[in-house]
Formats: C-alpha cells, structure tokens, sequence
C-alpha cells in the first residue's frame, strides 16, 4: 500500500498524532494474500517482504517462508477471491462487471519521472515475454533460468615426452517448483608422444522430483551415455530410478542419500557386451566452504543383482575458487573401480583436472 508523503503537514493538533500513529501501525494490518505458484500450488498469508527475486510469505500453517520470484504465476488478495467467488446479488443496484484486479507481482520499481511525481502503479499482470506468450504456461518455465558452469583446461608439455590433454565439462542445473533438473556433458582427450592415452566422453541427465511437504523426500530418474577408448568401451549408457532423502538441507550445505536400481549396458571393442541389472547406493554432498569456495562431492554404489561381485563404484569432487565474476578455478578428481573391466583394463581408473569455469 503507497500513502503520499506527510513530511509537508504539521500535525501539532492532538488528532493529527493520532492519525500518524495510526498510519504507523496500519502495515502490521496486511491483508491476506494468495500466491498461487507455476507448478499448481497455492499458499496464502501474509506478504512480509518481497524483492524482484523473491517473496517471503508468513503462513498460519508453515511460518515464513521464501518463495523465488521465479517460482510465482501471480499474486492475488484474498478479499478479490473472495468476491469473484460470491455469487451475484440480483437484489442490489447494478454495479460494474469488471473483474478484480490482481495484485501486482512486484518488478523493480521505476524512478519517478521528476522529484514532485507520484509513484507509478504496479504492473498488473506477471505476463511472460511477447517471445514466450504463445507456450503453454507449463513449458515456460521449463526452458528459462537455467544455472550452472562451462570448464575448460590443458595440459602441454614438449622435451624429452610431449604430450598434450585437453579437459572440457558443462554442467547445468534448474530448480522450478518442486522439480530439480541437472545436466551433466564431460570430454577428456589427450595424446603422449603420438600416443592417445585419454580419450572418453559422458553425458548424464537427472531429474528429482519432491513427494512431500518438507520437501526433503523426493523421487528421481537419471540416464546417461558415453565411451572410453582407454577403458575399450564403445558405448556404455544407464538407465535408473529411485528414492532420495535429504538428512541436511540447509542454505550453505545439502547432504542427501539415494537408494535405487538402474539398467547398465556395457558394449567393448574387442570382448562381449555386458549386460547388467544392479543395485544403486548413492550420496551426494553441496557445500559452501567460507564465503564463496564451493565443494561438490558425489559417491555411487552398484552391485549387480544377479552377480554381488560384479559392480562398479564411482567417486567424484570438484573444489571450485572463485577468481573474478564469473570466472573460476576447479579442482576435479573422479575415481571410477570396476570389479570386472574389459580383459587388460586396470580395474582402477583415476583422473584428475584442474580447469578454468565460467558461471552462468
């Protein structure tokens, strides 16, 4: 609610204290609101604050709690609900039919043209872009605001061994609703005195989804493809679902845990294809390290159903520093032990990168 500045009244009359006091106390009286989310939820309370990012919301059942501006659809007062659901008095005198007036879905608010200017009304509507109006609303929101960090690095040498590696990875992540979506795509290549010695490519896809009102348990589906020349595996890809539940999930640290079962196929240049249901046992762990060093750390079991000792287990971190926005230096290590590899493969396969990112 906007009140026209009193700084040019005196109020030396009892009455005008009065009306300042109670003018004062009048945002302690905010009306109820509804927000009504992209993902179909509605939640109604009180708007405490609210920033071009975010909306904080105090709830009778839940308290406060912080909603991303990306998140909302659009805000309405529950009084307009309430009397666009009344059914008409045909009794009264006749009224104007218009629609209520939706709240605004706060932006950033303009400067007033000029000193003595009145501020000017909110926008109405929270309308997507005219690039984004003729997508159903549920596509909208699922291609935008995506998150996440390109690596790229090198290592050349020339004298008694050349040699030359290349490392690149992509990672993308979006939270929408109670949806979390990560994407993952690595490239590993490199060569020694003519001789490849690294030459593998992955990609990997996940999508969890939260089954509950806390939010800490969810479902996910995961896929992933690649190939490993050094490994003789022509083709590996998985396929997997399960159950997740976070044991910490707090601003600066997540631990979560994941407990499923996926499909592996195995196709080696020079030895049968393998072909295997297993078991997945899995942690992951996001942590802020001081204000802005980043660590992300990711453990999976898989044994196979059918032979217990046939599995593999993977272990991956990467410590990131920032340097200047947007850029970063990472240290990568990723571990990969498999209990039965392709006939003359190491059972132990170790990798280590450090790489420049550029966030995004």
């Amino acid at each position: 609610m906007t009140f026209k500045r009193l700084s040019n009244h005196k109020f030396g009359h009892p009455c005008g204290w009065l009306l300042l006091l109670m003018l004062s106390l009048m945002p302690a009286m905010a009306e109820p609101m509804v927000v009504f989310l992209k993902n179909g939820d509605r939640l109604t309370g009180e708007i405490t604050s609210e920033n071009p990012r975010r909306i904080v919301l105090k709830t009778a059942a839940t308290g406060r709690i912080t909603i991303p501006r990306e998140q909302v659809d659009r805000v309405i007062s529950a009084a307009a609900m309430a009397a666009a659901a009344k059914p008409p008095d045909t009794n009264a005198p006749a009224a104007s039919t218009a629609p209520p007036t939706p709240v605004a879905v706060a932006s950033a608010p303009k400067p007033a043209a000029s000193p003595t200017a009145s501020a000017a009304p909110s926008t109405l509507t929270n309308a997507p872009p005219v690039s984004e109006a003729w997508l159903p609303g549920w596509l909208t929101g699922s291609w935008t605001n995506w998150h996440g960090n390109i690596q790229l690095g090198a290592n050349l040498g020339l004298g008694t061994t050349d040699r030359h590696a290349l490392f690149a990875n992509a990672s993308a992540s979006k939270k929408w609703g109670r949806t979390t979506s990560l994407l993952n795509y690595n490239i590993n290549y490199g060569v020694a005195n003519d001789v490849v010695n690294a030459n593998r490519m992955a990609g990997t896809s996940k999508i969890d989804v939260e089954v509950n009102e806390n939010r800490r348990l969810y479902a996910y589906g995961q896929g992933g493809a690649g190939y490993d020349e050094m490994r003789k595996i022509s083709l590996e890809y998985t396929l997997g679902a399960g159950m997740g539940y976070k044991f910490l999930d707090r601003k600066k640290l997540v631990l979560a845990g994941e407990l499923g079962g996926q499909y592996q196929m195995f196709d080696y240049f020079f030895s049968h294809d393998k072909e295997n249901v297993a078991a997945r046992f899995a942690e992951n762990l996001t942590t802020k390290l001081g204000k802005n060093v980043s660590l992300v750390q990711r453990l999976s079991f898989t044994p196979g159903l059918k032979n217990l000792g046939d599995y593999q287990v993977r272990f991956d971190v990467t410590l990131s520093l920032p340097l200047f926005k947007p850029l970063t230096l990472n240290l990568n290590l990723a571990d990969e032990y498999d209990s039965q590899p392709a006939p003359g493969v190491s059972h132990n396969d170790l990798q280590i990168s450090t790489t420049f990112g550029i966030n995004f």
